[in-house]
């Protein structure tokens, strides 16, 4: 959540892992999958008909139109040829992309071979985020981790206590929201999680984030996000739409007993920036909760084997992508 220049961002970073399931995107579920199959971005009026038809992967397709044109996520301040758009001309920022995309020749190229039949100068920035999205389905899915193995019969492939996990993540109902291929219901659920300002400037404080009402417009929805999947969770901490908590442990934690997690929350484990940003919110987020945590607290032995069991849902592979860095890139500029 912590850029280089300007404020934090309001929410954490989802995993790129095994997108390609996932009928809906972003904690809100802004990018979506229509009862029709058609590729929504519920909060883009400027998606249009032609950049649908680029679309190729579903939901994942369109992940990477809305990221570009945040200034605190990827576009950025001051005076360029995108900082100096207005905030409100998201076409101009796109088109501007796509323009300093087509300055470099090797891409021009790399586009060529991607979309045959399809000059350069037709394409809009939708090809660029349809070809992003299949570069993370083909090098960032990972469909054959332990839990895999195990369900495929090879009895081995679970340690004695990661299948303790298992029945454990089984018996306190931990799959009423977290289960298919995926580990995600694909819902929204407001599971009482502390709100970490800068938010989306809701409530009268401006620092709140209403989550999926931002989207639907439905008070029913405030505070909800949705549930992630968790394949590779091992992975992608820190955990909550927020960041919330900075160990596994802590997430699953809060899931036994949110409301006492919520009411007594440490901010030591955030980011130094962020501590004094914690939003007094908790009787607002208390009136929409999720009925679905109601159970005791979890005993210390019950979360590590919950954080055991989850460790089987890691690909070997995942751990370790630096065969991905690329040695250059078209630009010309210095890879870190």
């Amino acid at each position: 959540r912590l850029p280089l220049h300007g404020k934090p961002t309001a929410r954490n970073s989802q995993p790129l892992f095994d997108l390609g399931s996932l009928p809906s995107l972003f904690w809100d579920g802004r990018v979506e999958v229509g009862p029709g199959g058609e590729v929504r971005t519920l909060v883009d009026e400027h998606l249009t008909p032609e950049m649908r038809a680029a679309f190729e992967f579903g939901a994942v397709s369109a992940q990477a139109m809305l990221p570009v044109t945040v200034r605190e996520e990827m576009r950025g301040f001051g005076n360029t040829e995108l900082g100096s758009i207005p905030d409100g001309d998201v076409p101009a920022n796109r088109r501007a992309l796509m323009i300093r995309l087509g300055e470099i020749p090797e891409y021009r190229r790399l586009f060529g071979a991607a979309y045959p039949g399809t000059s350069f100068d037709a394409m809009t920035f939708a090809h660029a985020s349809n070809a992003m999205a299949g570069f993370m389905l083909a090098r960032l899915t990972f469909p054959s981790s332990p839990w895999d193995r195990f369900l495929q019969g090879q009895d081995n492939a679970l340690t004695p206590i990661q299948l303790e996990g298992a029945a454990e993540f089984a018996a306190h109902g931990c799959t009423s929201c977290h289960a298919g291929a995926a580990f995600t219901d694909n819902g929204f659920h407001n599971i009482l999680l502390p709100q970490i300002g800068i938010a989306n400037g809701d409530g009268p404080s401006e620092m709140e984030d209403y989550g999926r009402e931002r989207v639907t417009g439905a008070p029913s929805d405030r505070y909800a996000f949705r549930t992630p999947p968790l394949r590779n969770v091992h992975l992608t901490g820190p955990w909550g739409h927020a960041g919330q908590y900075s160990t596994l442990h802590g997430i699953i934690d809060h899931h036994g007993d949110p409301e006492a997690r919520l009411r007594n929350y440490d901010v030591a484990q955030l980011e130094p920036s962020l501590r004094g940003m914690l939003v007094d919110n908790v009787d607002n987020l208390l009136a929409t909760g999720s009925p679905r945590l109601t159970g005791p607290p979890f005993e210390p032995d019950v979360t590590e084997l919950l954080v055991r069991f989850l460790g089987s849902l890691t690909h070997p592979a995942a751990q370790n992508l630096a065969h991905l860095i690329p040695v250059t890139v078209p630009s010309g500029l210095p890879v870190d």
